[in-house]
């Protein structure tokens, strides 16, 4: 159950769990990434393949994320706390990474800002106008740290369940 835990947590970068399972699935994490940085490329590959259930999980913790904690000597998973589950009371926790990569943009997002028509040609710039600049979504280490609020998450909550009654209603 931890081998496949860790490695859902690896490929999907945040799993939501009991939190004793998040805590226990944090030190297999760390010390499994741990282990990994410190051996030899070929030696990392067989030990995470033992460890961990899924082959995917496995390459990705030796392609990405071994690079993108080469610099860390630990701390490379957070656990945030959601509150208590409907049902049977279990605490709910989200186990998360640390440091986040940017998604890359898409190929369409990029072909139109790149595509010209055909003929088209660059118009020239009046300088007196003022510019519009496209905001482009930046992802700085500083944004991607902050916790998520309990607030926030039961906010949500409330609106689903109210989203469902609304539902319900117009179906009968």
């Amino acid at each position: 159950m931890l081998s496949n835990l860790a490695s859902s947590a690896i490929i999907y970068e945040r799993i939501t769990t009991t939190s004793t399972k998040a805590r226990e699935t944090q030190r297999y994490i760390e010390r499994l990434l741990s282990r990994t940085k410190s051996l030899d490329k070929i030696n990392a590959i067989r030990y995470a393949n033992a460890s961990l259930s899924v082959p995917e999980a496995a390459a990705k913790l030796i392609e990405v994320l071994v690079d993108r904690y080469k610099d860390i000597p630990s701390g490379y998973t957070r656990i945030l706390k959601l509150g208590h589950r409907r049902g049977d009371n279990a605490e709910i926790a989200i186990l998360d990474f640390t440091i986040k990569t940017a998604k890359p943009a898409t190929k369409t997002e990029t072909d139109k800002k790149n595509k010209k028509g055909p003929g088209a040609e660059d118009e020239p710039v009046d300088t007196n106008e003022p510019v519009e600049e496209e905001e482009e979504a930046t992802h700085t280490e500083d944004n991607l740290k902050e916790p998520i609020d309990a607030e926030s998450v039961e906010a949500t909550k409330v609106v689903d369940k109210e989203t469902r009654s609304n539902i319900r209603r117009t179906n009968k």
